[in-house]
């Protein structure tokens, strides 16, 4: 009957063996005992482990100092928090001796803010049940067992929180990236949450791709860690680098950069070290092969970035043609400066003026080449819009791909635009005044003769 009624009281217990908040904890720590493989031989040194809750950050301090990953240390924290009791031995043991606690193989403890450690203790194997070893929670006479995989798992994982990123950044708060890495090389900069490029092909730079390839930087992770310390970087071809990716943030303490350092391939892996760390890692050898190869991959499409609204004018010169002028009323109508018997299609001028205004590359071919005919463009538009100087646009020769090659005049770099968009920009809005309506007083001027100009 008293076995009975044991057996069913401790269905209702809890079997949890440990109950905290995980908002709570600062510390987790194990330990385990010295062990001999055979009598007589020399013993394996038992293990340390620890890792702390610094300043928000988690920090591996057994046994040895480093970053340690927030993820991994929640998920072993989960992993300590779902620990069940698979037995209840005895409740008022005085004895531990035949249950392997008085000298516990190995303990673990996790502390709370302002508390004591809670402390587990494991002891020997359950005979007859390999699987389970005893246990009990320090200052306690309750004896317990447990799963011995559930056990292993824990006494392992807390070495194993160690972050593996080998350029640990928040890329939301990145203000600069710069690299060289074989012939690849970029460098781009925020400015009022915008990101332009740095040096060749300066101008703004594509916000998504430079978001993107932040967040790639900052998922790198390492294969194995190959060394913890190493004074000689040479054999790693580290004391002189291949490479060198530098990003910028205010998250990074004492100096406002960190720095990643690549060395030389072996075996398909690439040696790299940040200027956090003192350890080398590992990383697959085409871990870079997403960078960008220059600035210029880097920039934003769009060539020109205007508002159609404010728009007050636009002049067309086509090759060697006289200039046209079209005004446009602050009402959205468009009207033609000194040209006889042509009135403007405003639906066609609209379409210019909103294409030149947000006039997208097809892609940035670099510094101009003589063989762009930007010097003698067979098409030139100016858009006075409400800004102090006027935008002028200089289109030239038309490229092997089909599409024409394009500056924005002050800008260093040249660009294509799709022959569509050419197409466009090239044709005539000014069409023949109707008869009924061909009275006027306005002087004579040639009209530009472009490829769709009326005859």
């Amino acid at each position: 009957v008293k076995d009975i009624l044991q057996k069913a009281l401790s269905a209702f217990r809890s079997r949890n063996v440990f109950d905290f908040d995980l908002d709570k904890v600062t510390r987790v720590a194990t330990r385990t005992a010295d062990t001999a493989t055979t009598p007589g031989q020399s013993t394996t040194p038992g293990q340390q482990c620890e890792v702390d809750l610094k300043d928000g950050k988690w920090t591996l301090q057994l046994p040895l100092v480093a970053r340690a990953s927030d993820a991994d240390v929640q998920a072993l924290l989960n992993k300590i928090l779902a620990e069940r009791a698979v037995d209840f031995v005895i409740d008022d043991a005085s004895n531990l001796s035949p249950y392997g606690l008085t000298s516990p193989t190995a303990t673990l403890s996790v502390t709370l803010k302002t508390d004591e450690p809670m402390v587990l203790e494991i002891g020997g194997p359950v005979p007859d049940k390999p699987d389970q070893v005893y246990a009990q929670r320090l200052k306690s006479n309750s004896v317990f067992t447990l799963t011995k995989g559930s056990v292993d798992d824990l006494l392992k994982a807390v070495p194993n929180v160690r972050d593996r990123h080998v350029l640990p950044f928040d890329p939301n708060k990145a203000l600069g990236l710069a690299y060289t890495f074989g012939a690849d090389k970029g460098q781009v900069r925020a400015d009022h949450g915008l990101w332009n490029t740095v040096g060749n092909a300066e101008g703004p730079a594509d916000v998504g791709k430079v978001t993107d390839l932040l967040a790639k930087l900052s998922q790198l992770e390492t294969t194995p860690v190959l060394k913890d310390s190493a004074t000689d970087l040479k054999p790693f071809g580290l004391d002189k680098p291949q490479g060198k990716i530098t990003i910028q943030s205010p998250e990074f303490k004492p100096g406002p950069a960190l720095t990643l350092l690549i060395g030389k391939a072996e075996n398909k892996l690439l040696y790299v070290r940040n200027s956090a760390d003192p350890f080398i890692y590992t990383v697959p050898d085409n871990a870079f092969d997403f960078l960008p190869a220059d600035n210029l991959a880097l920039r934003d499409a769009r060539a020109i970035n205007l508002k159609r609204d404010q728009v007050k004018s636009m002049t067309i010169t086509s090759g060697s043609e006289p200039p046209v002028t079209l005004a446009r009323s602050p009402g959205g109508t468009w009207s033609a400066a000194k040209v006889k018997d042509r009135m403007v299609d405003s639906l066609k001028a609209d379409t210019q003026a909103s294409l030149f205004c947000q006039l997208q590359a097809k892609t940035w071919l670099g510094p101009v080449q003589p063989a762009y005919g930007l010097d003698k463009p067979t098409l030139t538009i100016v858009i006075q819009a409400d800004q102090p100087t006027p935008t002028v646009l200089h289109i030239g020769a038309a490229l092997p791909d089909g599409s024409h090659a394009a500056q924005v005049e002050g800008e260093t770099a040249a660009f294509a635009i799709a022959d569509g968009d050419y197409g466009i920009l090239n044709a005539s809005s000014l069409q023949l005044i109707p008869q009924e309506l061909s009275a006027t007083n306005a002087p004579s001027t040639v009209a530009p003769k472009t490829n769709n100009a009326p005859k």
